[in-house]
């Protein structure tokens, strides 16, 4: 119980979208469940998203698919970055 109020305090931002249930017998927990709050997901998340560039060559599914495609390149580049310490070498012009 302690171990999970430390995980709460520490990831609020996170917690309030669990619920968490632990159950006990003779003061020892056995059990732990958890499950995502759905509607507080949806009422805190749901919106709309707006994308802005200058081409209008492109449908809305086309340049949906080209920004998730960049956010997924970022994210690999940061993974490679922080978990595999890979840092790009620039060279000055000579």
């Amino acid at each position: 119980m302690e171990r999970i109020g430390r995980l709460k305090e520490r990831y609020g931002p996170v917690a309030q979208y669990y619920e968490v249930k632990v159950k006990k017998k003779r003061g020892i927990a056995t059990n732990i469940e958890w499950k995502i709050k759905e509607e507080k997901i949806e009422e805190h998340f749901s919106g709309t998203y707006f994308l802005r560039t200058p081409r209008t060559d492109l449908g809305e599914k086309e340049l949906w698919s080209i920004y998730r495609m960049l956010t997924n390149v970022e994210e690999a580049f940061r993974y490679l970055k922080s978990d595999l310490k890979l840092h790009p070498i620039c060279q000055g012009k000579s």
